[in-house]
């Protein structure tokens, strides 16, 4: 028929319910670790003991409108404005250079003040940036890696501009950069050569950063620059199997960003290895969660769009947790809907708005051949399987042609 060769909708999906409860109960639990870790910080700058956990409390619901948001707007729109919003956060992270506009803290330029607003632009280059790459690898796929050498090129010279003054947000760009590229085409021995190259060049270059020797002998130097390493591994030994019990953060009073990038030892310390262990399965179901909504989306880039997406929170929350426990150096970079930061939160809601959109399924408009169904309702032999509604096409694909 006629009719049969215009357009269909696919309907919309229900969102994942499990990923948005794990997502909420996680955030819950990070504004309790706040307000515990935070409230004797809060009474010594002179404030109420609730002030760090009514600000967090406020980004949260700012976040939570930025998920709703992220949540409505189908996926596929985000593509359209990937550049434009890779050369703004671009501008910002050189506005964070310029006196009067950017804000230091702690020696480094992390932060810009827009209106009275501070606003940390490395979070927002992570975000600009797997969406960049989700676009380019799937309009253009990359099978070689001179098929990825430009959209590669553009994300290390954003990638250098955040390493000046932000080592660990530098070290996640690069580490969701490769994995991005190993859903594409691209050959195994590229990394295979690739990956020990670039840890041996990248230890070259901060072996001898301060940072990097107070975390290889923090006791030994204890009042120094492995002040704060050392001291996150006596909070953590605090804590024993079952914890002090919230609020009884003694040891933590002395760690420095104790509500913020060191929160998972003040988790440690409260709740005990018990309490850790149960909070680390839940962060890690909650990644895997976000993993297995990209895998079962049937359109390319919201694949590479989730996919990326989920690296970021898994990347970044695994270096957090290693820094707090010793297993890495410490490198500011906070635990995603937990840590105290209003930017870091407002753009993890933000990102499991854009999960929950993929995981309603396809939004866009599928054209239906009109030889596959003819008017006695056979469908069309050369029809292949990935036309109906089956298993998602393989992540290797193109993405020009969509279900």
């Amino acid at each position: 028929m006629a009719k049969e060769k215009g357009k269909r909708k696919r309907k919309f999906q229900k969102p994942d319910l499990l990923l948005a409860a794990l997502a909420f109960i996680i955030l819950a639990f990070g504004l309790v670790m706040v307000l515990s870790a935070g409230a004797r910080f809060s009474y010594q700058q002179g404030n109420t003991v609730y002030h760090l956990f009514l600000l967090q409390l406020m980004w949260a619901f700012f976040g939570l409108a930025a998920a709703l948001l992220a949540f409505m707007i189908p996926f596929n729109k985000w593509r359209r404005i990937c550049g434009v919003a890779l050369v703004a956060v671009g501008g910002l992270l050189i506005l964070a250079h310029v006196p009067g506009i950017g804000v230091q803290s702690n020696d480094a330029a992390r932060w810009v003040n827009i209106f009275g607003l501070q606003l940390q632009p490395s979070e927002l280059a992570k975000l600009a940036i797997v969406i960049f790459l989700a676009h380019n690898f799937d309009q253009y796929p990359v099978r070689r890696f001179r098929d990825a050498w430009w959209p590669c090129l553009l994300v290390l010279g954003i990638t250098v501009l955040v390493l000046t003054e932000d080592l660990g947000s530098g070290v996640i760009m690069l580490a969701t950069l490769t994995a991005m590229l190993f859903q594409t085409g691209l050959s195994l021995r590229y990394f295979v050569v690739g990956i020990p190259t670039a840890l041996c060049l990248g230890w070259m270059y901060i072996s001898t950063h301060p940072r990097i020797q107070g975390w290889l002998d923090p006791w030994n130097n204890f009042t120094d620059i492995g002040h704060q390493t050392a001291l996150s591994q006596y909070v953590l030994a605090m804590g024993g199997l079952f914890g002090i019990g919230m609020g009884g953060n003694a040891g933590a009073r002395a760690l420095p960003e104790s509500y913020n990038d060191m929160i998972f030892s003040v988790i440690g310390q409260e709740l005990g290895f018990f309490g850790a262990v149960v909070f680390l399965l839940g962060l890690a179901l909650f990644i895997m969660r976000c993993y297995y909504v990209s895998y079962r989306c049937q359109d390319h880039f919201g694949r590479l769009l989730g996919f990326g997406v989920s690296s970021l929170i898994a990347i970044q929350s695994g270096i957090n947790i290693c820094a707090a426990i010793g297993v890495m150096p410490i490198t500011g970079v906070t635990l995603p809907l937990v840590s105290y930061g209003g930017t870091s939160l407002l753009i993890s809601l933000f990102e499991v708005g854009i999960l929950l959109n993929i995981s309603r399924g396809m939004t866009k408009e599928v054209k239906v051949r009109a030889s596959r169904i003819s008017k006695s309702g056979v469908s069309d032999k050369n029809a292949t399987p990935n036309d109906e509604q089956g298993s998602p096409p393989s992540i290797q694909g193109s993405g020009t042609e969509t279900i």
